[in-house]
């Protein structure tokens, strides 16, 4: 073979090599969307009817964390939700029966846990449907 054979042979097995490469490439795109998180309130079967349990849950259909907080000022459930990361999206919708506890400040303790969640960039959404 010739020195100018060697050289061309070298340049066709490079583009190949290039233009083949370039094809296998996947790109990955992140997600843009925010992490949804749901806040779920339990309430004690045997127990006084106006004391709930919380627990963070992923999106519908996704496995429960088992986790469950006695109240929203818990410093467990405040160190999850710290965790959560800056845009994640958390929301509670909450039907009481048309009932709130008298004793509970509901109004007031949520707002306190959605100026704390808005503290960790956690965009936190609630509705207390008494009716």
């Amino acid at each position: 073979m010739t020195k100018h054979t060697v050289i061309t042979i070298m340049i066709i097995s490079t583009y190949f090599l290039l233009a083949s490469s370039s094809q296998s490439k996947v790109s990955i795109q992140p997600s843009t969307a925010a992490p949804k998180y749901v806040l779920k309130a339990w309430q004690i079967a045997v127990g006084d009817p106006d004391e709930y349990l919380w627990s963070i849950e992923g999106i519908p259909d996704q496995r429960s964390t088992g986790i469950l907080y006695k109240s929203l000022a818990s410093p467990p459930l405040r160190a999850r939700v710290s965790r959560l990361g800056a845009g994640t999206k958390l929301n509670l919708w909450w039907g009481r029966g048309g009932r709130l506890d008298r004793n509970t400040d509901w109004d007031k303790e949520l707002k306190d846990f959605r100026a704390f969640c808005e503290s960790k960039g956690v965009q936190f959404d609630f509705v207390v449907d008494t009716n």
